[in-house]
């Protein structure tokens, strides 16, 4: 069960309906431990997926724990691709697949600088769906995350087209001292 302590405390951008959309950081309570969530509500999720053409969805930079330029990654095909499609024909093929799905895709989260011990704890949530707890070393590789949800994601996206990524961070390892 989670309980989020206070309202957001970052925005980091407005969409043109005027609704503020980027990543949101606040304390929370997580699975009985004190944890940091930030949320990251991706409007339009099949546009921008269609943008990026096979290409990492990437976040603004933010904040949390002590830890700067934190990023959360959506990669649409699962997997990091170097290039995205090329021909008409897979052109084609990937925006309908990110229109009508299914729509398998992984969540990464990168942490160019995490403190020592450089290991965090963390979960990750596309719509409801939650998978975790991951614990990786930082300091290994500055990318981690959930190569697979088992969920097509397009049935977690809300009725306004958006689709809610969550980030919860554990307060233990690297984090486990840190301000919010």
């Amino acid at each position: 069960s989670i309980s989020t302590a206070s309202a957001a405390s970052h925005i980091t951008d407005v969409s043109e309906e005027g609704l503020t959309e980027g990543v949101h950081i606040a304390p929370a309570f997580v699975d009985g431990v004190d944890a940091a969530v930030a949320q990251w509500r991706v409007s339009h999720l099949s546009s921008k997926l269609r943008g990026c053409m096979g290409r990492a969805l990437v976040s603004s930079p933010f904040s949390m724990l002590g830890m700067q330029d934190l990023r959360l990654m959506i990669f649409p095909d699962g997997k990091e691709v170097v290039k995205g499609p090329r021909s008409r024909r897979q052109k084609e093929m990937y925006a309908k697949k990110v229109s009508e799905g299914p729509l398998e895709g992984s969540l990464k989260l990168k942490v160019p600088d995490c403190p020592a011990p450089h290991t965090l704890e963390y979960y990750l949530k596309i719509g409801s769906c939650r998978q975790g707890p991951f614990c990786h070393n930082f300091s290994e590789s500055t990318v981690n995350g959930c190569m697979d949800f088992g969920v097509d994601w397009l049935a977690e996206v809300e009725g306004d087209q958006s689709l809610t990524v969550t980030l919860q961070v554990l307060k233990r390892g690297a984090a486990a001292h840190a301000e919010v």
